[in-house]
């Protein structure tokens, strides 16, 4: 079955519309088989391993109403603070340069043998929008260095081979320039100024009456503008109107997109995905984790994700069994007029769990049994608050048990989660509670761990991510903090290291080679042991790395 058998309008509904659900399955090569299995209302191809569903409740009886890795995880960008921003480009100083000069990158631009500045390399910037009038964008001929704007929100003329939204090329983006009128021809607009800036850090012009310019000026953008999550998802993961949450497949689909438009014009692409989130297992394992490092892998591509916001926010704990302790009291404190959240336990096959509740109260719900597809709505006495506790002992992605936590309307003060091991001969189980503004900043683990987040060495390698210098939509500047910069300041510097490597004709180059450039030549301080939990191999010097390479050519 072709997706084109599906009517278009139809599959824009289903896409789009609030009463249809979406997941992603992974098909293994047997598309028809899932499709006759589910039969949805429409459909959507990611790649040759993964595809993304579209249906009503009735075609999709068996969704559960917690977590489940066949459900999409909602991301959320990083909370950058957009009130420290700045109305006018006044008062600036040559201090607005240094995210890229202290991250090596600014030397590049002018060093006699290399000037690199990304020329022709995409960067793809997937996120919430661009304000595509910017200067920064905009070249001194009025033409826009944007090759092309996706945006997910607007009822339109989709992209070749998608089904919803509209993309604006760079043809109706300059018409819109040399309007008085821009929004009436191109009506794209980043509401939240995050995408803005982000497109800005990585590759925004050089102006030099505001002594501003991007990591890699000359290189070129693909923006995707992603559609807000449905509200099925808002609801079932008690998220609030005010949170600004995306879905998996729109990302996925975002990310083809941009590797479609790289292949038509043979160019290098790097990707910024400045998002994150709390759930799932944190091993590499989720589809969606998987999808990027199967992308990774293709040359000529390099994809850049950051992390590390919610290091100090509480949101995760671990603990070690041994034999003589057989059960733990975890303790989290809930702040006032918390409307509720889902907690993941994850452990390790072959474990097994349970969990028992003592509420601020005092009133206990004793070991609630694990058995395979265990659903239970827990209800209390003294208490507003219902806790519906849902067992996964074998979790479909990672083998391992999964318990999920939907706490709706939990009264304030000191929970108790007691947490017992059934069986099994592994130590660690990891709990998290939900990223961002999700939940507000006075419900944390009472005894969190910011250690073991994940279960890989993680951070690679840090980048300037406080008080960065950068556009903001009406033609503003503005100075931003947060690890989604770090990671435009490092697409940025990916872009230059594709330039030269392709330079060089070695057109297999990838995100690993990207990757270990950036650490060869990374800053590191003596006395340290690396890589570590705080700066993985050090910190962003591009020019060193072409330092480094150079001491190592003459060696």
């Amino acid at each position: 079955m072709e997706l084109t058998q599906f009517d278009p309008l139809l599959c824009q509904t289903a896409i789009t519309g609030e009463s249809y659900f979406d997941f992603i399955v992974e098909y293994g090569g047997d598309l028809e088989g899932i499709l006759n299995q589910y039969k949805p209302t429409c459909f959507q191809i990611i790649n040759e391993h993964y595809v993304v569903l579209h249906g009503t409740i009735i075609e999709f009886p068996n969704i559960p109403l917690a977590y489940s890795p066949m459900c999409l995880s909602p991301l959320t960008f990083d909370n950058a603070d957009l009130s420290s921003t700045k109305s006018s480009a006044t008062d600036l100083s040559a201090t607005d340069l240094s995210a890229i000069e202290e991250s090596g990158i600014l030397p590049l631009f002018t060093q006699p043998f290399l000037q690199l500045r990304g020329n022709g390399v995409l960067i793809a910037i997937i996120d919430s929008g661009i304000d595509y009038t910017h200067p920064a964008f905009v070249y001194e001929d009025n033409t826009s260095k944007i090759i092309s704007l996706w945006d997910q929100t607007i009822v339109g003329t989709p992209p070749e081979g998608f089904y919803y939204g509209t993309e604006y090329t760079t043809e109706q983006i300059n018409t819109a320039l040399t309007s008085e009128t821009p929004p009436l021809v191109v009506p794209s607009v980043d509401e939240s100024g995050h995408g803005t800036f982000l497109a800005g850090v990585a590759a925004g012009r050089f102006i030099p009456e505001n002594n501003f310019s991007g990591s890699a000026p000359n290189s070129d953008l693909v923006i995707v503008k992603l559609k807000p999550a449905k509200n099925y998802l808002r609801e079932l993961y008690i998220i609030s109107p005010e949170a600004t949450i995306y879905q998996d497949n729109d990302i996925m689909m975002g990310i083809k997109f941009a590797l479609q438009k790289a292949s038509e014009l043979k160019r290098p692409l790097v990707i910024c995905l400045s998002l994150g989130t709390n759930l799932g297992g944190h091993d590499g394992r989720s589809i969606f984790e998987e999808y990027l490092d199967i992308i990774s892998s293709n040359r000529k591509t390099c994809v850049v994700t950051a992390m590390g916001n919610e290091t100090t926010l509480a949101r995760h704990t671990s603990l070690s069994f041994t034999q003589a302790t057989q059960v733990f009291n975890i303790n989290i404190r809930i702040g006032p007029n918390e409307a509720g959240f889902l907690m993941n336990i994850w452990g390790e096959a072959p474990d097994s769990f349970t969990v028992g509740i003592i509420t601020p109260s005092g009133e206990s719900v004793q070991q609630v049994p694990a058995r395979l597809g265990q659903r239970d709505l827990i209800s209390f006495i003294l208490e507003p608050t219902t806790i519906l506790i849902e067992y996964h002992i074998i979790e479909n992605r990672t083998g391992g048990p999964l318990i999920n936590m939907r706490f709706n309307k939990p009264s304030e003060g000191i929970w108790t989660i007691r947490l017992a091991r059934v069986s099994g001969v592994n130590q660690t189980i990891h709990m998290w509670l939900p990223c961002c503004n999700w939940i507000t900043t006075n419900t944390y683990f009472m005894e969190p761990n910011a250690d073991t987040t994940y279960g890989l060495q993680k951070p690679d390698f840090v980048a300037p991510a406080v008080d960065v210098f950068g556009p903001l939509p009406n033609n503003s500047y503005g100075t931003l903090s947060g690890t989604s910069i770090a990671a435009a300041i490092t697409v940025g510097a990916a872009a230059l290291l594709f330039e030269w490597g392709i330079g060089r004709t070695d057109f297999n180059i990838d995100s690993i080679k990207i990757k270990n450039l950036i650490i060869r030549g990374a800053t590191r301080a003596p006395n340290v042991t690396y890589p570590n939990k705080e700066v993985g191999y050090g910190s962003l010097n591009l020019i060193n790395t072409f330092n480094t390479l150079r001491s190592d050519a003459t060696f």
